[in-house]
């Protein structure tokens, strides 16, 4: 499985799913990406569970934000319904809808 270093910073901390990131009754993102920082970068990262499955925890610099990753959501392929597409360091935009970036 991919480790969160091996992701593009802006892509995996805009895809964030906590609370203070997504409406928990909805999913919608509560913040744009021009919003974070331009020099965000991951401070830690440290093996933990997600939803009862191995995962990873995130601090990130330099604002501190902790985002948590599951193992299965970091390694989905480009054409699945998630992931980063980080082998082919091309990120997916549309995690959540399974649509395609056009």
């Amino acid at each position: 499985m991919p480790r969160p270093t091996q992701c593009e910073p802006m892509w995996l901390r805009d895809n964030c799913a906590c609370a203070e990131c997504r409406d928990p009754r909805n999913g919608q993102k509560l913040f744009q990406i021009t919003d974070l920082p331009q020099d965000l970068a991951v401070a830690a990262e440290t093996a933990a569970e997600v939803d009862g499955a191995p995962g990873w925890e995130v601090v990130w610099s330099p604002d501190g934000h902790r985002s948590r990753y599951a193992d299965a959501w970091l390694g989905e392929p480009e054409g699945g319904s998630g992931g980063p597409g980080w082998a082919t360091g091309v990120p997916r935009t549309a995690r959540s809808s399974g649509s395609r970036p056009i």
